[in-house]
């Protein structure tokens, strides 16, 4: 996992989590009432180590499924204006939110949520901001 997180340049924060947190995360409620210009409440669900290399959602890893949604958008041939092809390409999925897929943006580490559509919503300036505002249910 150490070269996987070093290509991808996780910040350290997620890293600890993951350590930590050994069954992830279920049913987290994250608030942006404190993150300004960044989308209200939602419930999170953020994987362990095993589930990020499992083959849940397509037949590569997990934190992976960004590529695949690539593929079906370009595929489709329907690509939005919105869409940039690049910066999916390198993002690494941590998990679930009812609508997509919670995922770093490799410009800044900032989190968004990755639709299948190709939409992208960015939720939390960085993990630290994230983390810090969960509520567990």
């Amino acid at each position: 996992m150490r070269e996987i997180f070093e290509k991808y340049r996780l910040p350290k924060a997620y890293i600890d989590f993951l350590h930590k947190n050994k069954n992830g995360i279920s049913q987290a409620l994250f608030n942006a009432k404190d993150c300004k210009n960044y989308d209200g409440g939602a419930f999170y669900d953020l994987w362990n180590e095993d589930m990020l290399l499992e083959e849940t959602f397509s037949d590569g890893p997990n934190y992976q499924i960004p590529l695949n949604i690539i593929d079906e958008i370009v595929i489709d041939s329907h690509e939005p204006s919105f869409f940039d092809e690049q910066m999916v390409k390198n993002m690494f999925a941590i998990g679930l939110s009812d609508s997509g897929f919670l995922c770093f943006n490799p410009h800044d580490n900032s989190l968004c949520v990755l639709h299948s559509d190709g939409f992208l919503m960015t939720v939390a300036p960085s993990f630290d901001s994230f983390i810090n505002n969960i509520k567990m249910q």
